[in-house]
């Protein structure tokens, strides 16, 4: 039997029961309604019993089993204490006031930062076990599966400063939904884990609307996008210098080409944008145009004055960006600096709000203290009166079954008193009868035979009324015990099984009673017609010989 070790010994349903034979694993069980569990043993092992339940301290206890299969321990009462406080409840959706399940509960320690999560199951259940002398915070995890954004947050903190003693303390959890519900799910999130700084995010976080309206958000992404494009006009500017400076080695070599007597023919480009010049080396004997060579260089040079000219402005561009680019950086520090001063400000505010909401939840705090202070002595004066009230129901029925008991004892006494005068009295009667009955023979024999059989006629007559009023008393006597046991069975139906089992012994008594009374009467009778036959006879053989 499992049982809660308190004054009440409550027992415990659907305690965990893991039972190990010879330090292995054999079998787990839980508990019945009554608290009891039982399992079949082997002959000589040894078992270890652990016996686990939510909010109290685990308890195991080891026997063995001797050659016939006995075990060393038998019928064991386990009382269960409790472990420490317990903070546990139910949590529920507000419109509809039913059970959320796989929704993740999150218990954080605020004085060492530690986290403990609980997803619920399909009773929306949770259960955690609380330090003595110690602030939490509790909270939902919205991006649990059972939730996923469908709630308003939900958050609230509880203290277990100035307790001491172990205490159930059960609070349920309503969910309102919210408004604009979002569903998405976050990949790679595990909400039964707790998050410690270390993961990757995985979604850009973007900034709200108010805060694009604010002045350093909006600066900031101006100076970003003229980085950029400084960006884009340094990369443009490099691609115009090495464009020159391939122009220019073309330049060398063709002047170099040009002068040595080396005929050169340059093909037009195939594209309009394509300033790389393809040169081609004709062999010696195909004669020379200078005329060709000479606009080959001219393109050259005007490419690369071109290039030279592209360059010069976007230096230019480059230097008026920088300049737009100094400008905005100096208005975006002076918003920075009126940023930070405001949300100094506001800090200070924030701080200020914070001590009259500490101070707040601290009164908060100790009416909760005191209303569980109060709550705690109302339950102890409500088991005080509950058990009292059990004493003395229990009292009272004891009294009744006592009183019971000694009615049907004297009732039972009674009765037997009474049956052994009746039967007494029977007896003296019986005698009479006889005695009267052998005067009568006397008398018969000492009389004529006429008289002798007018007398054995009357005298038959007489026994015949005698049997007949002795079975009418027999009969009568049947009835009156009837006629009781029909009573104490309909008493015996308002009372107690005990009262009915007394009545049920007592009535199979009388009836055992009676039944030998009837024979005891039918072999009186018997011998009585037996003796009255006999005598008869007799009479009839004497009568004969005086003849």
């Amino acid at each position: 039997m499992v049982k809660k070790a308190d004054s009440t010994g409550t027992p415990i349903y659907q305690a965990n029961v893991d039972i190990l034979e010879a330090d292995k694993p054999f079998k787990s069980l839980k508990t019945y309604f009554d608290g009891s569990f039982k399992f079949a043993l082997n002959k000589i092992q040894t078992y270890s019993v652990k016996i686990s339940y939510d909010g109290y301290k685990d308890t195991t206890y080891t026997f063995t089993t001797d050659a016939k299969g006995v075990p060393s321990a038998q019928n064991v009462n386990v009382r269960l204490k409790k472990d420490g406080m317990r903070l546990m409840g139910v949590v529920k959706n507000s419109n509809e006031n039913f059970p959320i399940s796989e929704a993740t509960v999150i218990l954080k320690n605020v004085m060492t930062r530690k986290e403990e999560r609980q997803t619920t199951g399909i009773n929306g259940r949770y259960n955690f076990k609380l330090e003595y002398e110690t602030n939490y915070k509790v909270s939902i995890d919205k991006r649990s599966a059972g939730i996923i954004n469908l709630y308003k947050d939900t958050s609230f903190y509880v203290t277990t400063i100035g307790f001491n003693l172990p205490l159930d303390y059960k609070l349920d959890i309503v969910l309102d939904p919210t408004l604009n519900p979002n569903t998405t799910k976050r990949e790679g999130y595990d909400p039964t884990k707790a998050i410690t700084g270390n993961e990757k995010p995985v979604i850009e976080v973007k900034p709200t609307l108010a805060e694009e309206k604010q002045p350093f958000v909006v600066e900031d992404k101006k100076l970003k996008s003229a980085q950029d494009a400084n960006a884009k006009l340094l990369a443009e500017l490099e691609k115009a210098k090495k464009e020159i400076d391939d122009l220019k080695n073309k330049e060398t070599e063709q002047k170099s080409a040009g002068g040595g007597g080396g005929p050169v023919l340059a093909k037009k480009n195939k594209g309009k944008n394509d300033n790389n010049v393809e040169v081609v080396i004709i062999p010696d004997n195909v004669p020379a145009k200078p005329t060709i060579s000479d606009s080959a260089l001219a393109s050259i040079i005007r490419q690369k004055e071109a290039a030279e000219k592209r360059a010069e402005q976007i230096e230019a561009e480059i230097a008026r960006q920088k300049l737009e680019e100094q400008k905005r950086v100096d208005e975006a520090n002076k918003a920075t600096i009126a940023a930070q001063q405001k949300a100094k400000e506001d800090s200070i505010l924030a701080a200020q709000s914070k001590q009259v909401q500490d101070s707040i939840a601290n009164v908060r705090i100790a009416q909760a203290k005191e209303k569980a202070r109060m709550d705690s002595i109302a339950v102890a004066k409500a088991a005080q009166e509950r058990i009292a009230n059990e004493i003395a129901s229990r009292k009272a029925y004891e009294d009744s079954v006592n009183r019971l008991i000694t009615a049907v004892q004297a009732k039972a006494i009674q009765d037997s008193v009474a049956r052994i005068k009746t039967e007494q009295e029977k007896k003296a009667q019986e005698l009479a009868l006889k005695k009267a009955y052998n005067d009568s023979v006397s008398k018969v024999v000492a009389a004529t035979r006429a008289k002798f059989v007018q007398d054995s006629m009357a005298a038959a007559k007489a026994t015949q009324e005698r049997i007949a009023k002795d079975v009418a008393a027999m009969k009568a006597y049947e009835d009156s015990v009837r006629r009781v046991l029909a009573a104490a069975e309909e008493k015996s139906a308002q009372e107690s099984a005990a009262r009915q089992k007394a009545v049920a012994a007592a009535r199979e008594k009388a009836k055992q009673d009676s039944i030998a009374a009837a024979k005891a009467a039918e072999a009186r009778i018997a011998k009585e017609l037996a003796a009255k036959k006999a005598y008869e006879d007799s009479v009839s053989k004497l009568i004969a010989s005086v003849k």
